[in-house]
């Protein structure tokens, strides 16, 4: 399949679907509804993609008010609705070898100042799941573990533990026969900053830090990363554990009043933001491997996309560093093998002075630029992880 079938495959399984779809959330009694769905074709550089307009509304409202000129309390089938929800589905095809390439999705949620935090969100991974069959995807321990093994020092970590049980018990013989439901809540949270990844480890496999606790949710964040792991208790006497991870890019864009008042929702404005998003993403190319998919994805999508564009721009970026890394480690050595030469002379032959002074310079000069050096990558190396 190619990326005009990727995207007709969403177009045909949004067309196929008889809606509305109704969510409950765990514990809450407001319902959110879809009501519709309205693909929208697109071009991010050469790629074809598809932005989904999702129309939705929440329900069964218990408490709230509406005011205008007098205030109008809300009724449960009261509806308080948005049709200007975005989402970007941007399709992706990894892979060297023809006929083995790797086909996904990547979901890019637009919220712009109008919206809630996380609202669009929950409505994107309701409707990838229930509507077009393609489940956000977990990351697998071990990959999410390496690259926080990359970081070294976790700069901020918050755990939160939770369990909720029934307290029937805990209610009155008398009132007993008029009980719906009686849940008991028990929360702690736990934040913590500058952790080593070693330690981190150990807290993590730490059982008896759970006490009594069936749920726990980590967050991780580190520049405009997040990763969640989410371990949860299944069946308590046997054991079961059931623990996800998945890792998330958070990015925002200034925008001006003229903008917000009459541009954040035009298809073509949103589009821009969500391509700079996409690209600052897969900016990051290092090594041969990844530089032979450059030249791959370059080949099959053109040099006009902008996550190639974003890769290669990057890429010779990363060359350029390499060449200055190299010239350095050049004169370090060309000055310490006349270092060396220098000192063998002055004890071999008990020279005058000034040779003694021009080996303490060129020893100043050697550790002046290897202090450069360490800099400029250590630099280098904290751009990287950020992206």
């Amino acid at each position: 399949m190619n990326y005009s079938e990727l995207v007709e495959m969403l177009k045909n399984s949004i067309n196929a679907y008889h809606f509305p779809i109704e969510h409950r959330s765990n514990n809450k009694a407001v319902v959110i509804v879809i009501d519709g769905i309205t693909p929208i074709e697109v071009k991010v550089g050469e790629v074809p993609t598809l932005l989904l307009k999702i129309s939705s509304y929440k329900t069964n409202l218990m408490d709230g008010y509406f005011e205008s000129n007098e205030k109008i309390h809300f009724q449960k089938n009261n509806k308080i609705g948005s049709d200007g929800n975005y989402v970007l589905f941007y399709p992706m095809i990894k892979g060297l070898q023809k006929g083995k390439y790797q086909r996904y999705f990547l979901m890019v949620v637009y919220e712009d100042p109008t919206k809630e935090s996380g609202e669009v969100s929950r409505l994107a991974k309701i409707v990838s799941t229930k509507v077009l069959k393609q489940p956000v995807q977990n990351i697998k321990m071990p990959m999410i573990m390496n690259e926080l093994k990359s970081i070294g020092t976790i700069p901020e970590l918050s755990i939160r533990f939770y369990t909720v049980n029934n307290e029937d018990s805990s209610v009155d013989v008398k009132y007993r026969e008029y009980l719906q439901v009686c849940k008991l809540k028990k929360e702690k949270l736990q934040n913590f900053k500058d952790m080593p990844f070693e330690t981190m480890q150990d807290l993590l496999s730490d059982t008896d830090n759970t006490e009594n606790y069936s749920k726990r949710e980590t967050f991780i964040y580190f520049g405009k990363k997040e990763y969640r792991i989410k371990r949860e208790i299944i069946n308590d006497a046997e054991a079961t554990i059931k623990e996800t991870a998945e890792k998330i890019f958070n990015a925002s864009s200034a925008i001006t009043q003229h903008q917000l008042d009459n541009k954040i929702h035009q298809t073509d404005f949103m589009v821009e933001k969500m391509t700079a998003v996409i690209s600052n993403l897969y900016s990051l190319a290092i090594g041969k491997r990844e530089e032979l998919k450059i030249l791959s994805d370059a080949d099959k999508f053109g040099y006009k996309d902008p996550i190639v564009d974003a890769k290669i721009s990057a890429s010779v970026k990363y060359i350029e560093m390499v060449k200055k890394t190299l010239f350095s480690c050049y004169l370090i050595l060309i000055f310490s093998i006349i270092n060396a030469l220098l000192s063998w002379i002055c004890i071999r032959f008990y020279v005058c002075q000034i040779f003694i002074d021009i080996i303490i310079v060129l020893f100043l000069m050697i550790i002046a630029i290897t202090a450069s050096l360490i800099r400029r990558l250590l630099k280098q190396y904290k751009n990287d992880l950020t992206i």
